[in-house]
């Protein structure tokens, strides 16, 4: 038997780990491919306002939970604007983006340009008006964002808006749906 060459990988990051999920793995390919196609190939790394990275992942995640598995247009149908490919793919990429961008992008860190929780709780709030449902099985949306220094909190919860200030300055209200 041959000696094997000495190699000392003891605190590394173990990237093999990457290779546990090949078909979450190749989704996020597909995405990719499909963005090359699109845009060119590696476009992303030069960075997107976290927000707009956000709200992308929010609207695939809010149809996925919805029911709905492939993005295709409100009558099931590949048009311009959608992919066709699965929402899980495509939260999976923008999660990824994210975390990327979280480290290699602070500058476009976005986060305190508006109240996170009121524009997190408007795009829920549009989806839910234009589908004209809740989501099947959901009766609560609960939002706890950092901004700067504060934990905005905020919920949705039987078609009724709640919206909660810092936790040093409470501020409640509601709004029907009426």
């Amino acid at each position: 038997m041959t000696k094997q060459a000495d190699r000392d990988n003891n605190g590394k990051h173990q990237l093999s780990y990457l290779l546990q999920a090949p078909e979450a793995a190749k989704g996020k390919v597909a995405v990719l491919e499909y963005g090359a196609k699109k845009n060119a190939r590696g476009n992303w790394k030069k960075g997107l306002p976290w927000l707009s990275v956000v709200d992308s992942l929010m609207r695939h995640l809010l149809k996925f939970v919805d029911g709905q598995d492939f993005d295709l247009d409100e009558n099931g149908e590949l048009t311009e604007g959608y992919s066709g490919l699965p929402h899980v793919d495509l939260i999976h990429t923008n999660a990824e983006f994210l975390a990327e961008f979280f480290r290699t992008h602070k500058e476009l860190d976005d986060r305190g340009a508006k109240n996170v929780v009121e524009a997190v709780v408007e795009e829920v709030e549009g989806w839910l008006y234009n589908t004209g449902t809740q989501p099947v099985g959901v009766d609560r949306v609960d939002v706890a964002l950092r901004n700067g220094h504060e934990v905005l909190h905020g919920y949705a919860s039987k078609w009724r808006w709640y919206k909660v200030g810092s936790p040093h300055d409470i501020i409640k209200y509601r709004k029907s749906t009426s």
